[in-house]
């Protein structure tokens, strides 16, 4: 009996072979990715991906994105999946390539994000010759892909690529990689034919056994806890959740990096595990039982001498209901009718917003500016990394919105993710809130965003150094002082933003002290299209 993973492979090549003929392999695989319901492409095209490039624009049933470096491509491809919750397409050129749309890849793989990629391979005929670029393109691959294939034939073209968008979505989305090779994209197809179809991911049951334990141990446990995480912090699994923490009397708190937590009056509002191991520790301290509901086990992002690993306490049960083989929001909902869970009722109130601030710029006057700012059902892309530690709970009195956060902790996050959101939802007002060494990383974005129109305002936290390298340095024992610590200093000389903006087509301003922030905010939520605001902390 076929998996459903097989069936949307096939349908997607019966489709394109009953409604449209395709004449090249470049043309079979953007129709079968657009007939499984994939429209977007962010692409950095080379050499080898000239026939794609001509397939989109012949076709013109997939929007082309077009991003000057791969790993604003494969960024901002998380980010539309987080938001929109399909899969877009990555473009890339061979291996090296794929090589600079890894790290962004690695937070798609482990946000859970649904992503395509198409990574244009040499000809079979040239391969054997070792030209300059040659690479194994599939061990890059597999280090962030849960799913790899090299296409062998041109007809095998488009169940290849249908495939690749069926593996993407789960039944836990991630990311698949379809290697192309340059002569078979460019060949005649002679027929499409659903062949080479591997098995591929097939979502397990709820585990109905499971499901009981869990109830029995949250009813007899103390201090219950309910770690929330993956995509269970959107609006339906927060109200799940909410009601079985409330029929059992357990805590809901979410991971470190939710991927798309969703806030509104009427949803809970679950206070976030800390960065800190200290801190985290501390959250946890008091719980004998913690149930991960789409959350990864609580551990230490670094390992230093003597410390321990968990985050949890000594002697606490962890049980994790999901893992990475089942639909999160089923298990919840087989959880709260096992502990006959009534619908969510909130009981706490919001927040009040914070009055305006006066004088020089700090994390904390930031955060409440923009919590005060934020337009409605906006979008929030954090990467402030020490910056951002306020954020969450100033946030707790904004307007309902959503937040995106680095789930996977490579840097270069920020700027892509609010390019690919703002893509994916035209009609909000998007906020990239980064640090001025995090945006050094991909800020290629701000040309896109300028091409294509969108509405991101991008605030940059500038204070001239990677702040949490030095955190961290004097956790190891080291002085913020000398040669060593200078590594972790991005001035001499001063990166002037603006003018990095405005290169790149962007309007932007500094701003130095808490007036000057509420006004350019207000500025840039009542003006359509892309800006910037450097804000310089003092």
């Amino acid at each position: 009996m076929a998996s459903a993973f097989e069936h949307q492979a096939r349908t997607a090549a019966s489709t394109i072979a009953d409604t449209q003929r395709v004449r090249t392999g470049a043309e079979a695989v953007v129709a079968a990715t657009v007939a499984a319901g994939v429209d977007v492409c962010f692409a950095n095209a080379g050499t080898s991906e000239m026939a794609l490039v001509g397939a989109i624009d012949e076709a013109s049933t997939m929007r082309a994105v077009p991003v000057l470096f791969e790993g604003v491509a494969s960024g901002a491809a998380d980010g539309f999946a987080r938001v929109s919750g399909r899969p877009a397409c990555v473009m890339v050129h061979l291996g090296p390539g794929l090589a600079n749309a890894s790290a962004n890849l690695h937070n798609a793989r482990r946000a859970q994000s649904p992503v395509v990629v198409w990574v244009g391979e040499h000809a079979r005929w040239l391969l054997p010759h070792d030209p300059p670029l040659a690479s194994d393109i599939e061990s890059i691959a597999r280090a962030t892909s849960r799913w790899v294939c090299t296409s062998g034939a041109v007809d095998e073209l488009a169940v290849d690529a249908a495939q690749a968008v069926a593996a993407s979505r789960g039944p836990v989305a991630g990311v698949s990689t379809v290697v192309l090779p340059m002569d078979l994209l460019s060949d005649t197809v002679d027929q499409v034919v659903p062949v080479r179809i591997a098995a591929g991911p097939v979502a397990r049951a709820v585990d109905t056994e499971a499901i009981e334990r869990a109830a029995r141990a949250l009813r007899a446990a103390r201090a219950p806890l309910l770690l929330l995480g993956g995509p269970a912090v959107d609006g339906a699994g927060l109200r799940l959740a909410g009601g079985v923490a409330a029929a059992v009397g357990a805590k809901l708190m979410v991971e470190q990096f939710p991927r798309c937590l969703r806030s509104e009056p009427t949803l809970p509002r679950p206070e976030r595990l800390g960065y800190l191991p200290f801190a985290a520790r501390e959250q946890l301290a008091a719980h004998d039982l913690v149930v991960l509901l789409g959350a990864d086990a609580p551990v230490c992002f670094f390992g230093y001498p003597g410390d321990k690993p968990r985050l949890t306490r000594a002697g606490a049960t962890t049980m994790d209901l999901v893992g990475r083989h089942r639909d999160v929001h089923a298990v919840v909902a087989a959880l709260a009718e096992a502990v006959d869970a009534r619908s969510f009722v909130p009981t706490i109130e919001r927040p009040q917003l914070a009055a305006p601030s006066t004088g020089a710029l700090q994390p904390l006057s930031i955060c409440r500016s923009l919590a005060r700012a934020l337009a409605d059902d906006g979008i929030v892309v954090c990467e402030g990394i020490t910056s951002s530690l306020p954020l969450y709970e100033a946030l707790a009195a904004a307007k309902p919105h959503d937040l995106l956060t680095c789930k996977g902790g490579a840097i270069g996050f920020g700027t892509p993710a609010a390019t690919g959101a703002a893509i994916a939802a035209p009609e909000r007002k998007v906020v990239a809130y980064v640090g001025d060494g995090s945006a050094l990383y991909t800020i290629q974005s701000l040309w896109t965003q300028a091409r294509e129109g969108l509405d991101v305002t991008t605030i940059v936290l500038v204070n001239r150094s990677y702040a949490v390298l030095q955190m961290e340095l004097l956790r190891s024992g080291g002085a913020v002082a000398g040669a060593g610590a200078d590594l972790t200093e991005i001035g001499r000389p001063d990166i002037d933003f603006g003018a990095v903006a405005r290169g790149f087509g962007v309007p932007a301003t500094d701003v130095r002290d808490c007036a000057e922030l509420d006004v350019a905010l207000e500025r840039a939520m009542s003006t359509p299209g892309p800006t910037l605001i450097a804000a310089h902390i003092g």
